[in-house]
């Protein structure tokens, strides 16, 4: 897992150096959250659920759109939060990249579990 945690640090300095502004940085970040989601999604497909929020029991179809639609609504009030507020591009991208970590790192362990 600490190799994960450094790929993604490693992807967030390039992304960053890489940007001419926040905002790139942010879209950029959006876009490492939705795949950290889609991974853990992928990875937790047939496995236990232990989430209430999801449902607990077999994680599926169900569940999945579930989460992909929390993720698009926390997607869609960030962007408007963004274009009011320009100087939250920096807080939200720094948010997006840890969650994306975070994902990452739920998603490596889930591949674990039998």
């Amino acid at each position: 897992m600490a190799r994960t945690k450094r790929i993604a640090i490693i992807l967030l300095l390039a992304t960053t150096a890489q940007a001419a502004s926040w905002r790139a940085v942010l879209r950029a970040t959006q876009a490492m959250l939705v795949a950290g989601a889609t991974a853990d999604a992928a990875s937790s497909y047939g496995k236990g659920e232990i989430n209430p929020v999801l449902g607990r029991g077999q994680f599926g179809a169900r569940q999945a759109a579930i989460k992909g639609a929390l993720l698009s609504s926390a997607l869609a009030a960030e962007c408007i939060a963004a274009h009011h507020a320009p100087k939250a591009w920096k807080p939200l991208a720094l948010i997006n990249a840890a969650s994306a970590v975070t994902l990452g790192i739920v998603a490596a362990r889930n591949t674990l579990v039998p």
